[in-house]
């Protein structure tokens, strides 16, 4: 499936949560798809590093800001916990610091 494609359909599925989560009265929160959540005006997006990075250099961050909307930012060293404190995000998740067995 090429990307442009891929996109549209992410951006259908987001667009038809959105409506039935509102119809509900439920906020909906997007994992790493900034881009479908902004333009469907979700509640809230949750940002890993690799997308936040992108989000950050495509003007994401200012989209999602004017519209008023939540984010939260995933961080696993200290060095990622600054930066997402500097940010501002509505919350930080709080990765392993520590190499763990448990994840291979």
């Amino acid at each position: 499936v090429d990307k442009t494609l891929q996109e549209q359909r992410i951006e259908q599925m987001v667009q038809k949560c959105q409506s039935l989560c509102q119809a509900a009265g439920i906020r909906l929160w997007v994992n790493d798809h900034w881009r479908a959540a902004v333009k469907a005006g979700v509640f809230g997006v949750h940002l890993g590093q690799e997308d936040l990075v992108q989000c950050l250099e495509d003007g994401g961050l200012q989209q999602m800001q004017q519209r008023g909307m939540a984010f939260g930012i995933s961080t696993h060293s200290f060095g990622e916990l600054a930066v997402a404190l500097g940010l501002k995000p509505s919350y930080i998740s709080l990765g392993p610091i520590f190499a763990t067995t448990s994840k291979k």
